[in-house]
């Protein structure tokens, strides 16, 4: 019996130590049962947790490199892209000579003589497209405009593109 009282006593003397009075009305606060298990299981959660984010922090490191590397990208030119630069260049002065051998030849033919000017207005307003395709292809190339070297490509091909449409 005593023994019984003892235990009876130290539980609510461990109750009013946990009994919180705020300025109102009365409030207690009992811990709960499950207290300690829901304490473990959230430590567990976040040692699970400390690999993905380890993982996010190294990935930020990545992305800051990949981000500065992407600037200093967009501010160089490749050399395999400059060759081609050179290329697209080359095939735009093909089709303006492709375009003045044309008119050379469809102004020489007795029977279209009178259509010659008409003609020769024709291959003058395409060569200058062509020559506008040309100062495109220039400002593509500049470094001060950030474009990768992927933009760089599709609008060498868009240009190949309307060259080819100019011409034929």
């Amino acid at each position: 019996m005593k023994l019984n009282l003892i235990t009876y006593l130290l539980f609510t003397l461990h109750i009013q130590a946990q009994i919180t009075i705020s300025l109102g009305p009365f409030k207690s606060s009992f811990p709960d049962p499950l207290a300690k298990s829901q304490e473990k299981r959230a430590t567990s959660v976040d040692r699970q947790m400390i690999p993905s984010v380890t993982a996010m922090a190294l990935e930020t490191q990545a992305v800051k490199k990949f981000v500065v590397d992407s600037e200093n990208s967009l501010k160089t030119i490749n050399s395999s892209l400059n060759f081609k630069k050179t290329e697209v260049n080359n095939f735009l002065n093909d089709c303006i000579d492709y375009i003045v051998a044309k008119n050379s030849i469809s102004g020489a033919i007795p029977g279209l003589s009178k259509l010659a000017t008409k003609i020769r207005l024709i291959a003058l307003f395409q060569t200058n497209k062509i020559r506008t395709l040309k100062d495109e292809l220039k400002s593509l190339f500049k470094t001060d405009n950030y474009m990768t070297e992927g933009e760089r490509k599709i609008l060498m091909l868009d240009i190949i593109d309307r060259a080819l449409q100019i011409t034929l």
